[in-house]
């Protein structure tokens, strides 16, 4: 139905804005893994951090996540 792709073209626009609010580290690693679907393993490595600090953004980018979707 038009009006559910209109919504979900908007929803994922916001989201979009969203991620572009966390800091530049956190994004990188937020899309790595959300998006493109990588292990955290991967990311630290790509990355040269350690996997402890790709959970640890991971974590903070989905309370990021959270509180701004809450909002809608």
């Amino acid at each position: 139905e038009a009006s559910f792709s209109i919504i979900e073209r908007e929803l994922s626009e916001y989201i979009s804005k969203v991620i572009a609010m966390l800091p530049p580290k956190r994004q990188v690693v937020f899309v790595k893994s959300r998006v493109n679907g990588l292990a955290n393993k991967q990311i630290a490595q790509d990355l040269n951090i350690s996997v402890n600090t790709v959970e640890n953004h991971l974590t903070q980018a989905v309370k990021h996540m959270r509180s701004y979707l809450q909002k809608l």
